[in-house]
């Protein structure tokens, strides 16, 4: 099976929420690794029992997960007449839920990045993380 070749983005909510299970949280990144790609998710939840190798239910109990945290919506087209599903969007919310959490850095060490430069062929030089903070900035602004 092909595995997207995309970055995936865990934001600090997601991260600490202790009502996540860390496979949910996984499956979240997953899934905006998939939205970069094309704005949506429409992979199926087979598609996510083969990439993880897990159970329909466990990949089911993920995005219920999720969703009841208000990280994702989903919407799902029926084809008419029947309970048959015929697609099934998955959307990163807007809003994403705030909690309180405080972190303690004081044993964290400082990370230097004075050896690491990107360059555009000398138009312009930051630091790659200047340049990946700027990048996540732009794409927190699309969603």
């Amino acid at each position: 099976m092909e595995k997207p070749n995309y970055y995936a983005h865990i934001t600090a909510d997601v991260r600490y929420n202790k009502k996540l299970t860390p496979n949910a949280k996984l499956l979240y990144a997953e899934i905006t690794a998939l939205c970069n790609m094309n704005g949506k998710c429409t992979a199926s939840t087979q598609y996510f029992c083969k990439l993880y190798e897990v159970s329909r239910a466990s990949i089911q109990n993920w995005l219920k997960s999720l969703e009841d945290n208000n990280y994702i919506s989903r919407s799902v087209t029926y084809k008419k007449g029947s309970k048959e599903i015929l697609s099934r969007v998955i959307k990163l919310s807007n809003i994403t839920p705030s909690l309180n959490i405080s972190t303690d850095n004081t044993n964290a060490k400082a990370y230097t990045n004075t050896n690491i430069t990107y360059s555009n062929k000398g138009k312009s030089t930051m630091s790659k993380l200047d340049y990946q903070i700027s990048e996540w900035q732009e794409a927190k602004k699309l969603l």
